[in-house]
């Protein structure tokens, strides 16, 4: 029989109530390096992907239906592409967990914004939190 090894496996996952509502939990890892580096090319992409919207939107002609039309759908385009992103770090559906049914990329923008500072904080903090423990340890 083998022995157990029991640790906490759990130490730098976050749950987060959205706006302070129970019913809409956020959870992840900080200490995940595949969800911090997905983090943070999102926030890149985002960048990225207005400046491109931006520019073709100048091109078109927003004095026109058909131009106000191709607006519309550029933008929904950028919507579902960052919305694909956000999902894939947090998990399906989150997006709409954020912004309900509405197509809303300042809401969800917002959202991003408001979970930089976890982020941060991990690299900041949590990071020095282990190397100390690891050298009390004798590991380090």
């Amino acid at each position: 029989m083998a022995e157990i090894l029991n640790f906490n496996c759990k130490d730098t996952l976050l749950r987060l109530a959205l706006n302070g509502d129970e019913t809409k939990i956020l959870e992840f890892d900080p200490g995940s390096v595949t969800t911090r580096k997905k983090f943070y090319n999102l926030k890149d992409e985002m960048i990225k992907k207005q400046q491109e919207l931006d520019s073709k939107i100048k091109k078109l002609n927003l004095e026109t239906d058909e131009g106000i039309e191709q607006s519309f759908k550029l933008e929904e385009d950028f919507f579902e592409y960052i919305k694909d992103l956000v999902d894939d770090i947090f998990e399906k559906g989150t997006t709409e967990m954020i912004c309900g049914k509405r197509k809303n990329i300042f809401v969800l923008a917002n959202c991003i914004i408001a979970l930089c500072p976890y982020f941060e904080k991990f690299k900041n903090d949590t990071k020095d939190k282990y190397t100390n423990k690891l050298k009390d340890a004798g590991v380090l």
